[in-house]
């Protein structure tokens, strides 16, 4: 208790550099958790948009389907599935999709897309198209063969609310299918890839164009939260056979789109190599006033050591000191980083401006909300009051090696 008063009076001995150091301190730390904060919401809004646009948290097809996608693989007993599904816990809803490609054309023009054949009722519970619809409506019930298109794929053809597009596919007895269908809505869902590549059927129309009967090509589920698949995905693999024949394969969303997970790990690895330089920086800084400390008082230590205070209680010293300044920082840098967080947690920030680039990576929306997690706030705290203190013990051990008769004559 003597050496931790004494290292707080000797901090504020000079207010002005003592001050500017707890700055540094906080600043580096505020930085931390509010980047830390906006990164995490940032992956996390990614996720969710990839999820709720058209993956899902899980996946489930016959066993190869990912690897080789074909009608020749469709889902093995798609009723078993059905009650695999509804049994998780955390289940949200599902959705049993006929997945192919064909040649959508219209008297203007004609574009290859990939065609998805859905439930109506069950995709609402998996994915967000139904409110991404701008004109029309979402494969109402009324219309003789309703597709859904997105915006870009409607002005790639031309195509207005109720024109006429006829759909050419390789159905899955070799045969060609061709249907024509009638333009019953179009959706901006902010992802290019959909807007301008995919045309959404329903499951039935799909399943007579290909030739499928009543065979399905995937089970899309949607849980209540990303930290549920591996829970999920577990339960799903022991109720369905993953082996031999009818065999099927339970994929999460970073499965189905590895990208996404690589783009977040690379993305961590550019925040914590910033964060590592920025380190660097406030150590040399941080060292510096230490030092000076130091230099300031080798008479004092000399005294001291003289007095009988041992090398090692030097050292304990000079840390505690180093200690105090972190402390201080990290109490004004902590509460100051975690009040930004959890401001932008609830107003987000606006990233209007880079509404096309934000797409193109998995952000469909113009708002990016930060996220505040106690582990951020740890670790971010930690990381600092270590570095702080290790810095110090180079200053700390030099002052401890001093000796006494010299460092009294030091002037």
């Amino acid at each position: 208790m003597l050496f931790l008063t004494m290292a707080w009076r000797n901090v504020w001995r000079n207010r002005r550099r003592s001050a500017l150091t707890v700055s540094v301190i906080a600043l580096s730390l505020t930085f931390n958790i509010l980047m830390r904060g906006i990164g995490d919401g940032f992956h996390e809004q990614m996720v969710d948009n990839s999820v709720r646009a058209n993956i899902g948290h899980l996946q489930v097809h016959r066993k190869g389907y990912h690897d080789d996608p074909g009608l020749n693989r469709t889902l093995p007993d798609p009723a078993r599935v059905a009650r695999a599904i509804r049994a998780l816990p955390a289940l949200r809803g599902y959705s049993l999709r006929v997945l192919g490609d064909g040649l959508a054309s219209t008297d203007e023009n004609s574009a290859g897309i990939a065609i998805v054949g859905i439930d109506p009722a069950q995709e609402r519970t998996v994915t967000t198209i139904s409110h991404a619809v701008t004109e029309g409506t979402y494969l109402g019930d009324d219309a003789p063969r309703p597709v859904l298109i997105g915006e870009r794929l409607a002005a790639t053809l031309k195509a207005r609310l109720g024109d006429k597009i006829v759909l050419l596919v390789q159905a899955a007895d070799g045969s060609m299918g061709a249907q024509l269908f009638h333009v019953s809505g179009i959706f901006r869902s902010g992802a290019p890839d959909l807007d301008r590549g995919v045309a959404y059927i329903r499951r039935q129309d799909a399943q007579d164009l290909f030739a499928l009967g009543d065979r399905v090509t995937e089970a899309v589920v949607l849980l209540d939260a990303s930290a549920a698949v591996p829970a999920a995905q577990a339960a799903l693999r022991a109720a369905l056979p993953v082996e031999g024949a009818g065999a099927c394969e339970v994929l999460s969303w970073n499965q189905v789109e590895p990208f996404l997970e690589q783009f977040i790990v690379l993305d961590d690895a550019f925040f914590y190599i910033i964060v590592a330089i920025l380190f660097i920086v406030i150590s040399i800084g941080i060292l510096n006033t230490i030092l000076m400390s130091v230099f300031e008082r080798v008479r004092e230590f000399g005294v001291m050591m003289a007095l009988g205070t041992r090398p090692r209680q030097v050292v304990r010293l000079v840390v505690l000191e180093a200690a105090v300044l972190a402390a201080v920082g990290i109490a004004v840098g902590g509460t100051l980083g975690s009040l930004l967080t959890i401001y932008f947690a609830e107003n987000g920030i606006d990233l209007s401006s880079f509404a096309a680039g934000a797409a193109s990576i998995g952000i469909t929306t113009t708002m990016v909300y930060s996220r505040l997690t106690v582990a951020n706030v740890v670790l971010s705290n930690l990381a600092v009051f270590l570095l702080v203190v290790l810095v110090a013990l180079y200053p700390a051990v030099h002052a401890a090696r001093l000796r006494p008769v010299d460092a009294i004559r030091h002037v």
